[in-house]
């Protein structure tokens, strides 16, 4: 059973199942997001949800305890990328229509 923990493991998780699906977004909107939503006494964030997704939780990978055990499946709006973000390789992409 995966499991993960904030930056000072003031918050630890564990799910059933496994990691089904790994997407790098790449928007700066996410980009932003993924810095912002934090436990107080932490800095980190562990997951995301969606109002348009309901049952989908994203859980931030870096906060997983053990490896995701897979590689990235897809990019999502890749042409928004940071500058400093060198993604080059041949997975499939999304959002960039």
């Amino acid at each position: 059973m995966p499991t993960g923990s904030s930056l000072r493991v003031s918050i630890r998780y564990r799910f059933d199942g496994a990691v089904r699906r790994i997407g790098l977004y790449h928007c700066a909107m996410w980009r932003k997001a993924s810095g912002t939503a934090r436990p107080r006494n932490c800095g980190s964030p562990v997951y995301s949800e969606s109002a348009s997704y309901p049952d989908l939780v994203r859980i931030r990978l870096g906060s997983l305890d053990q490896p995701a055990g897979r590689t990235p499946d897809y990019h999502y709006l890749l042409s928004a990328k940071a500058d400093w973000d060198t993604s080059d390789d041949q997975l499939p992409r999304f959002g960039d229509d």
